[in-house]
């Protein structure tokens, strides 16, 4: 059973502008809140290199 073309097109706007109202409210959060961020350590891991322990 084929899905329809409507659906398959709702479904990719919904997922386009659920991701944009996302990424408007985490970007508003940290623009906002730049005076309450103090502190902030962050954690680096390089999954790309190699490394031998022998």
């Amino acid at each position: 059973m084929p899905i329809p073309k409507a659906a398959t097109s709702n479904h990719i706007l919904f997922k386009s502008v659920s991701w944009v109202c996302l990424f408007c409210y985490i970007f508003g959060l940290i623009f906002q809140g730049s005076t309450h961020i103090h502190n902030t350590n962050v954690l680096f891991v390089d999954y790309n290199r190699v490394q031998s322990f022998s």
